[in-house]
């Protein structure tokens, strides 16, 4: 029974390598667009940007509740929400952000609306609904 555990365990060693060297490889491969320019948003359309960190869920959690909220409510004007990762450094720099969570609505190229960091649902929904009634 011993032998049998050391050769499942070698066996996962060596099938773990692989996967690992796979991994690696896909997650250097990214591709970012340089950003030189304000990205390309269509005119008189309401663009709903969520900043995000992977060690800021919880403080997130209003910010999801909020927009699903008004995506109920609005959902010609909410039909997608862009979520950029903390790691897209070319849109967290051209959007100057250096909290997280930050949500940017934009109307057009016009940036309507911003909130950083940790808010209540009833808050954040209170600062942006503006935006989609319009």
């Amino acid at each position: 029974m011993k032998e049998v555990n050391f050769m499942n365990t070698k066996s996962r060693i060596f099938l773990s390598i692989p996967m690992l060297a796979v991994l690696s490889i896909l997650s250097s491969c990214q591709i970012t667009p340089a950003l030189s320019h304000m990205p390309d948003f269509a005119q008189g359309q309401v663009h709903t940007i969520l900043f995000s960190s992977n060690d800021n869920h919880n403080k997130e959690r209003a910010y999801y509740d909020a927009l699903l909220e008004l995506q109920k409510k609005y959902p010609d004007k909410l039909s997608s929400i862009k979520i950029i990762q903390k790691d897209n450094t070319d849109m967290v720099d051209y959007f100057k952000v250096s909290t997280f969570p930050t949500l940017i609505i934009m109307y057009g190229n016009k940036v309507s609306v911003r909130i950083e960091g940790q808010k209540d649902t009833d808050k954040i929904t209170e600062a942006i609904e503006p935006v989609y009634e319009q």
